[in-house]
Order: C-alpha cells, then structure tokens, then sequence
C-alpha cells in the first residue's frame, strides 16, 4: 500500500509550489484523430500515454475526428531501437500552429518522452508548465517497513528506492534533485 500523503514534485525545496486552475471555458478540445503510429509496441504505448496526459492535463478535452478547437497531427515510429515522435499543434480555426518538432529517444525511454511531449503541448498551447514529467516521491509499505518508492505523474514506473528495512518518511526534494528523507535506520531520527 502507498501512501500519497507524503509526496513532492521535481521542484527544489526553495521553489514555490503553483496551482493552476482551469476554468472550463479554457478546457479546449483537441483532436488527435491524425496522429499516426507504427504497429510496435512502443509506439503505442507513447501514443497512449500522450493522450493519457494530455487529458490529465485539465487543459484538453478529446474531440471527435475532423473536430475540435486544436489538432495534432503528426507520427510515432519505431527506427532501429529509437522511438521519434514527429508532433504538430495548430489552430483549427486560424491555423496558427503552436508546435512543429520532433522528439526522438531510446524504446526503452518511450513513456518518458510521450510526458515530455505533453509538457511541450501545455506549454504551446497555454503559456504554463506542463507536469507530465514531474515524479513524485512517496512513502509505501508493500514490503511490510515504511520505504521510500518513485513514480512518474500518472503513477506508472513506480519503483522503490529505499531498502532499510526500518521507517524511512518524510521525503522532500533537495537540491539537484536529490531525495532527503528522515530514516530510523539507527533506531533514532536522521536525515
């Protein structure tokens, strides 16, 4: 069992955490209808975790094909162990296109690079940061002792990263990135 109480962002712990609400008058709908990917596994798996947090954004809303207040066209393809997500964003009604790049990466890497995609599209679209990427660190008991494990935004990659064997809480995010957490490892608190 996880416990999500106890979790933190990639942010140092000097940086102030923002709250970005949406109003549903800003939700706007996205067609992804024209997005094409290759028939292998990692391609989609990219394509569907891009839509994954693409929604979980709260900026988008799927629209219907040939629908919608913005497109994504583009492709994902599988080329020799590289995974290259080729992505353009635009206005339906002005065409004013948003995002026209690519992105490329090793297969094993592929959800990691839909998350950065996503990012890419937040960012174009709304002028905020996305969070796609964020990992957050939390406490979890699945080995019977208060560990610390890792996981992307949409819970998927978890892994654990701590094994005393005693109650480790309290992570934060530290400078560089680094997890400082408190542990009981000397049967004593210690950071």
């Amino acid at each position: 069992m996880l416990a999500f109480a106890l979790c933190a962002g990639v942010a140092s712990a000097q940086d102030e955490v923002r709250v970005v609400k949406v109003r549903k008058s800003a939700k706007r709908s996205i067609n992804w209808s024209g997005f094409q990917t290759g028939s292998s596994p990692a391609a989609q798996t990219f394509h569907k975790t891009l839509q994954n947090d693409l929604r979980n954004s709260g900026w988008f809303s799927k629209a219907h094909a040939g629908k919608g207040d913005i497109s994504l066209t583009g492709s994902a393809r599988l080329n020799g162990g590289q995974v290259r997500a080729d992505c353009r964003v635009y206005d339906n009604a002005t065409q004013r296109p948003y995002l026209n790049r690519s992105f490329s990466t090793e297969a094993a890497n592929v959800r990691r690079l839909a998350h950065q995609v996503a990012d890419a599209i937040v960012a174009a679209v709304t002028g905020h940061e996305g969070f796609a990427s964020a990992r957050f660190v939390m406490v979890g008991t699945k080995t019977g002792k208060k560990e610390l494990y890792l996981a992307d935004s949409d819970g998927h990659s978890l892994q654990q990263i701590t094994r005393d064997g005693t109650v480790s809480v309290a992570p934060k995010w530290g400078a560089g990135n680094q997890i400082v957490y408190t542990s009981y490892l000397n049967r004593f608190p210690d950071v």
